[in-house]
């Protein structure tokens, strides 16, 4: 975990902190804390604690994305935060990012 908020983990582990999203908090955190974990700021364009908007992805209400340059990460939540996905590529170019979040919108659409 470095200051700026980066944390390297495997995908077990990244799936396990989708689940407390889907779990609203549960066991972690109380139910308003994940509502202010996911609270969009009014333009909702901007991102929330880690999260932006994914309203533009069929199914997706919010999404993270990152990249270390060597690995691009995709995560998504469904509209009814039932569901998630995520989507790892061994690429972190930025067009890999772009095309692994219609990739996971895909996958939450035929889910």
């Amino acid at each position: 975990m470095t200051p700026a908020g980066r944390l390297h983990l495997n995908l077990a582990d990244w799936a396990k902190f989708q689940r407390i999203f889907l779990n609203n908090g549960h066991p972690l955190l109380q139910p308003a804390t994940i509502e202010r974990l996911l609270a969009l700021p009014q333009d909702s364009r901007g991102m929330a604690m880690g999260w932006a908007s994914a309203a533009q992805l069929p199914g997706a209400s919010h999404g993270m994305q990152g990249s270390n340059t060597m690995w691009a990460a995709t995560a998504l939540i469904d509209t009814d935060r039932q569901r998630t996905v995520m989507v790892v590529a061994n690429d972190g170019r930025t067009r890999v990012l772009r095309q692994s979040a219609g990739l996971a919108s895909s996958i939450l659409h035929i889910a």
